[in-house]
């Protein structure tokens, strides 16, 4: 699926879903968008498409919980409101043989790499390696897909990483082939994730990391309001949108919510910036 069919989807569900998970939608099909336009820059077409992805899955988070801990909730609750297998299909249909050839790629396996820096030549690395490949091409003749999953984003992790943090060349020989093969998987598997997220408009995937703020302000005095509400102090022509949440500053000329929300949407449009209204 496209994501401009993803879009048209969004919009047609209108107001049926979380703030939150309207705007992180929003978000992840724009950068899929981008990342359909990279066809002769897999290396782009990857990172655009992870930032779809991530924008997809992140939510606020303490210190206690990790990456990986964000990605097996919402793989966990995805592959819960996936009645018709779609994951399934793709993992086992489409891909089971790059599965494998990237499972069997040592230099995707985050423990190759830690070892390296470390020095640590007890092999101990080598023995995880076995253990995890292992664990993968059970869980592959089994078709288990959560686990499935789990293994081929932590190797998708280390490539990310690798691409992201200057680890790797640009269109480089050496990793050609994980990165064509992992980047054809990526853009199969982040529009199912989308659409299934489209199709369960009332699934809580939690609060985005960086919520919508939106300022107008001139003088005047400020407040944050819950949604709908008016703000009746002198020359206040300030909005804030929060996640879920909307807190409207607007002056007391007026009249309406409708009115201020048309102001939001009017300036939102001239800006370039999200706007999601209730109202």
């Amino acid at each position: 699926m496209t994501a401009s069919a993803l879009k048209d989807q969004l919009r047609a569900l209108g107001d049926t879903m979380p703030e939150a998970t309207r705007i992180r939608i929003h978000r992840a099909i724009s950068w899929l968008a981008r990342a359909e336009t990279e066809e002769n820059d897999p290396d782009a077409r990857f990172l655009f498409l992870w930032i779809a992805f991530n924008a997809a899955y992140a939510r606020e988070f303490g210190k206690e919980q990790t990456e990986r801990d964000q990605l097996k909730a919402y793989f966990a609750a995805l592959l819960a409101l996936d009645g018709k297998r779609q994951l399934h299909a793709v993992l086992f249909r489409e891909f089971s043989g790059a599965i494998r050839t990237i499972i069997e790629n040592k230099f995707v396996f985050e423990p190759f790499w830690r070892a390296l820096r470390d020095h640590d030549g007890s092999g101990r690395w080598e023995q995880q390696f076995t253990a995890s490949r292992t664990a993968a091409m059970k869980a592959l003749m089994g078709q288990q897909t959560d686990v499935v999953l789990s293994i081929l984003f932590d190797r998708l992790y280390v490539l990310r990483n690798q691409l992201a943090h200057g680890g790797a060349t640009w269109n480089s020989k050496t990793n050609r082939a994980q990165v064509r093969d992992s980047t054809h998987m990526l853009a199969a598997i982040v529009p199912v994730l989308l659409g299934l997220m489209l199709e369960n408009p009332q699934a809580d995937f939690g609060e985005i990391m960086y919520p919508v703020v939106l300022t107008l302000a001139r003088s005047g005095y400020f407040a944050h309001l819950p949604v709908g509400a008016m703000c009746q102090m002198k020359d206040c022509t300030s909005i804030m949108l929060f996640g879920s949440r909307r807190s409207s500053l607007v002056s007391s000329s007026f009249a309406s919510t409708h009115l201020a929300n048309s102001m939001i949407r009017r300036y939102s449009a001239a800006v370039g910036v999200e706007w999601y209204s209730r109202g």
